[in-house]
């Protein structure tokens, strides 16, 4: 309603396209009361949208994005990808147990044409992405909170605290 009033004192005139409000004192309430309801509504509407995702995360479902490498989407769910987990298991192993470094992953990941999620080659950032990526171990977590062991695991808990 600030905004509102301070267009006015510039003499500048706000038309509402679907309401005819005059300006009289109860043509001003009455834009008054619609604009509040308007308000009340839009934030009504955001906290069922901001409920609506929390009680999907609870579900372990899939809430937007371009998803996660390793994983595919199905019904909202997510579903270990035979061929794309079988790299994250490897990177896991080559990093883990083989001492690979960051960059021969990257490299060997972009000579064997593997691509992201988003179909791009893979560079230091996506690697380091998937090395610390606690989803791969089922966890769930949205917005940073996490929601337990809703998802199937990838890489057992021992590895992935092996990465810390």
């Amino acid at each position: 309603l600030q905004a509102l009033d301070d267009l006015e004192e510039l003499d500048i005139n706000v038309v509402s396209i679907t309401e005819n409000f005059d300006h009289t004192p109860q043509g001003e309430l009455m834009r008054n009361i619609i604009m509040a309801m308007d308000q009340y509504y839009s934030k009504e509407l955001a906290q069922k949208i901001k409920d609506g995702k929390k009680a999907s995360a609870e579900k372990g479902q899939v809430l937007g994005g371009q998803g996660t490498f390793g994983y595919k989407i199905e019904n909202k769910k997510f579903l270990i990808d035979p061929y794309t987990s079988s790299i994250v298991e490897e990177i896991y192993r080559r990093y883990a147990y083989e001492n690979v470094s960051l960059t021969e992953i990257k490299d060997w990941l972009n000579e064997t044409g593997v691509k992201t999620v988003l179909g791009n080659a893979f560079n230091l950032h996506a690697v380091e992405r998937i090395l610390s990526n606690v989803r791969y171990t089922g966890e769930y977590t949205y917005k940073g909170e996490s929601y337990g062991k809703l998802l199937p695991q990838i890489i057992d808990d021992e590895l992935f605290s092996y990465m810390k």
